[in-house]
């Protein structure tokens, strides 16, 4: 079993470090970056709230169309 919790998605990365969890590693791939997290049941805790917290869910949504906007204007 791998003893890394790996995660490619940026925002997830850094609400788990928001939370209190060191990357322990992070590392270049064809498809992006792959951050990597002690797997351990905190971490999986922390990812279920992530994946259940709409409010969080609604935001990066509005971020991500900000972010495109503000992108068209450059």
């Amino acid at each position: 079993m791998n003893k890394y919790y790996d995660c490619m998605s940026l925002n997830l990365a850094t609400y788990l470090k928001m939370k209190g969890f060191s990357i322990l590693k992070a590392e270049k791939t064809s498809k992006g970056v792959v951050f990597y997290f002690d797997r351990t049941k905190e971490v999986f805790d922390a990812v279920t709230e992530y994946n259940k917290n709409t409010d969080l869910k609604s935001f990066i949504s509005e971020f991500k169309s900000i972010k495109q906007i503000v992108n068209g204007l450059k």
